[in-house]
């Protein structure tokens, strides 16, 4: 796994690369690190975010983020005409056995102008709201289709729904 971050400010040349340093196994901040902020913990796979406390002096706040790495989402279609010049799109949904955790949710975007959109499975929930998604020539989907499994349908590593 490499980290990087990019640091960019007024200084001569291109970019500058530097390493995100790991956090001791205890969770606590190295010593040579003091004067950072952010972390990686490769134990939990996690982003730490440690800074001083504003409110009290010598303690820090920590956030901690779970990596977008750690999925290995495989999505098939398969597109079927029906009568009257409708499709029906099925989906398979798998997380590869290079996955370290469940994925419980996916999202479609699609566009809401078809008044016959409609969207069903028999174990996740599915949900709409207005779709964040951005494409290149204009092509703007309106509606975001949220497939969230429970935890005891969330897809484990090597398996799929």
């Amino acid at each position: 796994m490499i980290m990087a971050s990019l640091m960019v400010g007024q200084q001569d040349g291109g970019p500058v690369f530097s390493r995100v340093p790991p956090i001791n196994r205890d969770g606590t901040i190295p010593e040579a690190f003091k004067d950072r902020h952010v972390f990686v913990n490769p134990s939990t796979h996690e982003i730490v975010v440690s800074y001083p406390n504003p409110q009290n002096p010598g303690e820090r706040k920590t956030i901690r983020f779970g990596m977008r790495n750690q999925l290995d989402p495989i999505l098939t279609a398969r597109v079927t005409a029906q009568p009257g010049g409708l499709y029906q799109y099925d989906y398979a949904l798998g997380n590869g056995s290079k996955a370290r955790m469940r994925l419980r949710t996916w999202t479609l975007a699609v566009g809401s102008a078809d008044a016959q959109l409609s969207a069903t499975h028999p174990l996740w929930s599915i949900s709409s709201a207005a779709s964040l998604v951005s494409q290149p020539l204009n092509i703007r989907p309106d509606t975001g289709l949220t497939w969230s499994g429970a935890a005891a349908v969330r897809l484990v590593p090597g398996t799929g729904a």
